[in-house]
């Protein structure tokens, strides 16, 4: 979504354009093997570093890292976050998409941790997928509570199950 056009939720333009530097931001130091919340706490460092030397103020920078750690486990506390609201259904957008186009990205996730053996593996994930569906649906927004999480919904319970 173009930063000119305003978004979803009642984002105006300015934190429409925070949330697309957030997503360019988030998983731009990414290492599967990392532990924890290492490569959003790398990620938004590297925006707090990158984003003044190209011009930005020094608080675009912070709140473009702030947004860029919401990411690592997508709960937006403040219903008034509208930018984080925005970066965390972004995120997870990959969710709603139609089965053969899940099921390539769920082969991928495992590619990417081909490392970890096929058990821990597996409940790693479940657990990953169950917090998603903790409140009933990974989004946060009205909008994509309503477009995207049906086809979310049933992709995420038909990986759980298998």
């Amino acid at each position: 979504m173009a930063a000119e056009e305003g978004g979803a939720d009642g984002a105006d333009a300015h934190t429409v354009a925070l949330g697309e530097l957030a997503l360019w931001f988030h998983d731009a130091v990414y290492d599967p093997r990392a532990r924890g919340t290492r490569n959003e706490q790398d990620s938004a460092q590297l925006a707090r570093e990158v984003l003044p030397y190209l011009g930005a103020a020094p608080s675009v920078a912070d709140e473009v890292a702030r947004l860029v750690l919401l990411t690592a486990d997508h709960r937006v506390e403040d219903p008034a976050d509208t930018a984080g609201r925005l970066v965390s259904d972004a995120d997870l957008w990959i969710l709603a998409t139609p089965p053969e186009r899940y099921a390539s990205y769920t082969a991928a996730v495992r590619q990417e941790y081909r490392h970890v053996p096929g058990v821990l593996f597996r409940r790693g994930r479940r657990t990953v997928l169950e917090g998603l569906l903790a409140t009933g649906t990974p989004y946060v927004t009205d909008h994509a509570r309503d477009l995207w999480g049906p086809r979310a919904l049933a992709n995420v319970r038909a990986e759980i199950q298998q």
